[in-house]
């Protein structure tokens, strides 16, 4: 393993993946040019049901997000 990819890996780090940043501070996410692309690329029969279902919840991340944001502004 290289050195970038254990500071993701090892356990109690602080690195974050960017998308995980943004949901948690409530921000924007790009869940179709990520998970989106991955899912209409995904291979394998196993894979595709997982990434639909993270798609599903990054979605609905989005339209939650969207839906308050219009009740602030309103």
């Amino acid at each position: 393993m290289n050195a970038g990819g254990s500071l993701l890996t090892t356990p109690g780090s602080a690195f974050t993946a960017s998308m995980l940043r943004d949901i948690e501070q409530g921000g924007r996410i790009e869940s179709d040019h990520i998970v989106g692309d991955l899912l209409e690329r995904a291979p394998s029969e196993v894979l595709a049901p997982l990434l639909s279902t993270a798609y599903a919840h990054l979605r609905a991340y989005e339209a939650r997000r969207k839906r308050e944001a219009s009740s602030k502004a309103g």
